[in-house]
């Protein structure tokens, strides 16, 4: 008797299995199998009550094998179940016919109120299921309106960001552009600066040379002078004492004629110098001049300017017979003195608007 109550408490178990794992999966597929699991739950409900109305006593071995497999099926694979729910649902309640009729005893009233409990018990679990599934739906509602929020300030964000990013990058390149215009203009200033540091060098230096080759001139000139007025003093001396000797008349006038060679070499190199020193005095000038001259050019010119003037100022080398000037340096002008061809000495030597016997 005890055995054949463990059988039945057995079945009601596997009933309640039943109903918790297919209630235990997610509320999403609950909601996607909600006919299939209203059915289930309805074959649940109608077993659980044969089950109160059978007698322990009368259940065959092959019908408890019957209802605890069909039981068995569903609880352990529920979702197998939704998706079979009516292949499933016929196996649990072909097994429930193989059950014996209700114990002796019950009448139609106790079967009615069964039945009836039995509805209740379906209509509570049918109206537990709309609410749930209203549930889910408003959730879903409420999650997709707030996924629409926060896609819109996303994207909102990100247009913030871009046009941020943007005014950071052009704000930077209006920066980068100005730093690079004060480059070019520290470059200019300071190319400027240095070839007009360059430039007053240069004429400094053609300033000293000149100077310099003044003062020779000048005392070369003097020199020249004052072998002139001795080479004179020793004529005048040869010509006052007739009487003196030969030998002594033609000693003075050697003298006077080698004072007057050298009086002439002197007045010669004087005349070299003085044309030097005009030939820097020149190209101090044009080194002077040469900066304001080029300032109104372009970069272009300038530069050509610039290449033209070093050459004619330093080149050595004749222009090509093609006249190619942009390869070719300019020879330096020769100056006076030297494209003067050389005296012999005594001749006459003039050298500045000055001339030297």
């Amino acid at each position: 008797m005890a055995n054949q109550e463990r059988l039945l408490a057995k079945l009601r178990g596997h009933l309640d299995d039943v109903h918790n794992e297919l209630h235990a999966l997610p509320p999403e597929e609950q909601s996607a199998y909600e006919a299939s699991l209203t059915r289930l739950d309805c074959v649940v409900a109608y077993a659980g009550a044969v089950l109160d109305a059978t007698d322990s006593r009368l259940i065959s071995a092959s019908a408890f094998g019957a209802v605890q497999s069909a039981a068995c099926q569903i609880s352990n694979s529920p979702r197998t179940a939704l998706e079979d729910a009516d292949a499933c649902a016929d196996a649990l309640i072909g097994a429930l016919a193989q059950l014996p009729a209700p114990c002796a005893g019950e009448d139609e009233q106790q079967l009615r109120a069964a039945a009836t409990e039995l509805a209740a018990h379906l209509g509570a679990i049918r109206e537990d299921v709309d609410g749930t599934a209203e549930r889910l739906r408003t959730l879903r509602s409420e999650l997709d309106q707030q996924a629409r929020l926060q896609k819109k300030a996303f994207e909102e964000s990100q247009r913030a960001n871009a046009t941020e990013f943007r005014a950071g990058m052009d704000a930077f390149q209006a920066e980068l552009d100005e730093h690079v215009a004060e480059l070019g203009r520290m470059e200019r200033e300071t190319a400027t600066l240095v070839e007009t540091i360059a430039v007053a060098g240069t004429s400094e230096h053609y300033r000293r040379h000149g100077r310099r080759q003044r003062v020779v001139a000048e005392v070369l000139r003097a020199l020249a002078v004052l072998t002139t007025l001795g080479a004179v003093a020793l004529a005048l001396v040869a010509t006052a004492w007739p009487d003196r000797p030969t030998e002594s008349l033609i000693a003075n006038l050697f003298a006077a004629l080698l004072l007057v060679g050298l009086a002439a070499y002197f007045a010669h190199q004087s005349a070299r110098h003085r044309a030097r020193e005009e030939e820097a005095a020149r190209v101090q000038f044009e080194l002077a001049a040469f900066s304001p001259f080029i300032e109104a050019l372009t970069p272009e010119q300038r530069e050509q300017e610039r290449v033209r003037m070093t050459r004619k100022l330093f080149g050595t080398a004749p222009p090509t017979a093609s006249g190619d000037e942009e390869n070719a340096g300019v020879a330096f002008p020769p100056s006076a003195a030297e494209a003067e061809p050389e005296r012999p000495l005594g001749s006459r030597v003039v050298a500045n608007g000055n001339a030297a016997h």
